[in-house]
């Protein structure tokens, strides 16, 4: 492999934030390497939870699903030794809904800076958006 792409391999291999809309993306998207990172940090940017209740109606609530999706990723980050595991707030400490992230773009980035600021990671890395998830109906 070519020195420079070495070189960017292994800063990509150290502390990592991996900045993805909801859970799942992050697994679909670079799990072979979030293994071999010594230190990973994942950002989720939403709830995981949308409002359609098609997604969260057999589960009571779509509150209920959310935090059923946040322990899901965090169990399943944990299997993979990812320790680091976030879901991004705004001002009033509230999650952004699922697929309402587009609509809330401007605090996303003020809350995804702060969590740059905060941990100072060597890499980001994230996924191409490619518009969206169709809706299930």
């Amino acid at each position: 492999m070519h020195q420079k792409n070495m070189r960017a391999l292994a800063r990509l291999l150290g502390r990592t934030l991996i900045i993805v809309a909801h859970p799942d993306d992050e697994a679909v998207t670079c799990a072979a390497l979030m293994q071999r990172m010594r230190e990973p940090y994942v950002l989720f940017c939403t709830d995981g939870a949308p409002l359609d209740p098609y997604f969260w109606s057999r589960h009571g609530s779509r509150e209920a699903y959310s935090l059923l999706r946040q322990q899901e990723a965090r169990l399943a980050l944990s299997h993979v030794g990812v320790r680091n595991v976030e879901f991004l707030k705004d001002r009033s400490a509230k999650h952004i809904i699922d697929q309402q992230l587009f609509q809330r773009l401007p605090e996303a980035i003020e809350g995804a800076f702060q969590v740059l600021s905060r941990v100072r990671p060597h890499a980001l890395l994230t996924l191409a958006y490619e518009g969206g998830h169709p809706r299930p109906r």
